[in-house]
Order: C-alpha cells, then sequence, then structure tokens
C-alpha cells in the first residue's frame, strides 16, 4: 500500500519554520493522526491553538472562540494547560480534540515522571468525552476524543 503524498503546503510550512529557527513542527505520524481527524468531518470547522497554515490568528488563544464550535480542534498550544475545560466547550457535538506530546504510561491513572498526569487524566475522564490515547510514535503518545451528543 502507498502512502499518499503530503500536502504541497507541508513540505513549503517545514522549510519556512526550519529557515525561523522553528524546530518544534508536529511530527509525520501526529500530521498523519490530524489529516485523519479532519477527513472525518468534511466541510466542518477545523481549529488549531499553536500555530496554523490557513487562517493565523496572532494573540491569545481565546481568539479563537469567535470561531467554535470546532469540529476537530487541534490543541497544541494555548488552552491546552491553562484552560482545558473551556477546550472542552469549545467543541460541537461530536467534535473530535487532539492533544499530543504526551510520553506513553503504561500505568492508571497515568503518570509522567513519577507524577500523575493530571491534564491527561482530566481529558481521558472527562463526562462529555470519549476518550483514548494512542501510541503516535513508540516513546509519544496523543490523546483523541470525541465529544458526546450528536454531531451538527
Amino acid at each position: 500500500m502507498s502512502e499518499r503524498a503530503v500536502p504541497v503546503r507541508v513540505p513549503a510550512a517545514e522549510r519556512l519554520a526550519a529557515e525561523a529557527g522553528f524546530r518544534k513542527s508536529c511530527t509525520a505520524e501526529v500530521g498523519r493522526l490530524l489529516r485523519t481527524a479532519a477527513a472525518a468531518k468534511p466541510g466542518g470547522v477545523v481549529a488549531e491553538s499553536g500555530t496554523g497554515r490557513v487562517s493565523v490568528l496572532t494573540g491569545d488563544w481565546r481568539l479563537l472562540e469567535r470561531h467554535a464550535p470546532f469540529d476537530v480542534f487541534f490543541c497544541d498550544g494555548g488552552g491546552k494547560r491553562d484552560d482545558p475545560e473551556r477546550v472542552v466547550e469549545l467543541l460541537a457535538p461530536g467534535g473530535i480534540l487532539v492533544l499530543d506530546d504526551f510520553t506513553p504510561s503504561a500505568e492508571w491513572p497515568p503518570r509522567f515522571e513519577g507524577e500523575v498526569d493530571e491534564l491527561r487524566l482530566f481529558h481521558l475522564t472527562h463526562p462529555d468525552l470519549d476518550a483514548t490515547e494512542v501510541l503516535t510514535t513508540p516513546t509519544t503518545s496523543a490523546v483523541v476524543a470525541a465529544r458526546r451528543g450528536a454531531p451538527r
């Protein structure tokens, strides 16, 4: 099975990021996860907190609120840690939330550096989310969640 070619804009964005000294772009594995989430919501409203390639809002992550609710929300920057409840509220019913940059944990509750990972636990047990953790590489994972309720 051949892998689909990455969109033309991806290598161009990666090149520009490297030229600017930005080294925190998502991995190819997370990129494929995001492509899958977006494909599940054709015509949906998609947001990313952290960086963006379509419409760029400069400022605090809360600027996204005026475009909510989101069918897909990749929360990679603001909101992830400072207001996780608001992140959930910005999802449309049936909306997909992706949070990456976790270290896999074989324990329950999940732990990071010997301590309970409260952020991961928050999303995995949130009453309005159906959530799971998936490996993105052997040493990284992401939480993928869908907001309960009828999709729009």
